[in-house]
């Protein structure tokens, strides 16, 4: 409890982001389905989120194992880059915040 967040916080933001994480490609893809009905800055708003957001459809390798088929190297490429870049984003986030904080 030293930086008082509880268990309960971090599960429900884990279980938010996932879910956000998830949902996003649907989003995007229903307001370019709206075409010209749709509203052009809700749109970027959502891609906006959906870079900040990880979106965990890139790790999906599911049906291709459970198919037996090969999974393509430049996907595999593509999601370990995607996993790179967001595991520095976090690990430079909380050395950030953990600097500011008197512990």
């Amino acid at each position: 409890y030293s930086l008082g967040v509880s268990f309960t916080l971090n599960s429900l933001l884990l279980l938010f982001t996932f879910i956000i994480g998830h949902s996003l490609n649907e989003a995007i893809q229903s307001f370019i389905g709206l075409g010209r009905l749709g509203n052009h800055y809700n749109l970027m708003f959502v891609k906006t989120i959906s870079i900040l957001i990880p979106n965990f459809d890139m790790f999906n390798f599911r049906l291709a194992i459970i198919h037996g088929h090969s999974l393509a190297w430049p996907q595999v490429a593509l999601s370990s880059a995607y996993w790179l870049f967001y595991l520095c984003a976090i690990l430079t986030l909380s050395a950030v915040v953990l600097n500011r904080r008197d512990l």
